[in-house]
């Protein structure tokens, strides 16, 4: 007797979207973006404790931040597939983010 299997159609795991782009063989790139983002976090913390309030978010102060760093230090080879995963737009946020970030104003 045949086994029926039907099959699902799942996105692919994050492990198996890192061997894809080699940047399962090659961390350090994301490892720099995770850096600069946990500076930035820092930075509006002290900038919060010191100002009283976060007068720059740590999203501008990561641009900066990853800005000045790209202008100080060109990346070798081994970093750059980590960093262009991470600079990747996710397939699907555009869709679940949009009607969060911008409401139909005519609701």
């Amino acid at each position: 007797m045949p086994i029926l299997t039907r099959s699902l159609d799942l996105p692919p795991s994050p492990i198996a979207v890192l061997r894809q782009t080699g940047t399962g063989r090659s961390p350090p790139g994301l490892l720099l973006c995770l850096g600069v983002t946990l500076a930035a976090m820092a930075l509006e913390h002290a900038e919060a404790a010191l100002l009283g309030r976060a007068w720059l978010e740590a999203l501008v102060l990561a641009i900066l931040l990853g800005a000045a760093t790209r202008t100080a230090w060109t990346s070798a080879v081994p970093w750059q597939p980590g960093i262009d995963f991470s600079a990747q737009e996710q397939q699907g946020s555009r869709d679940v983010l949009t009607p969060i970030i911008q409401p139909n104003p005519l609701q």
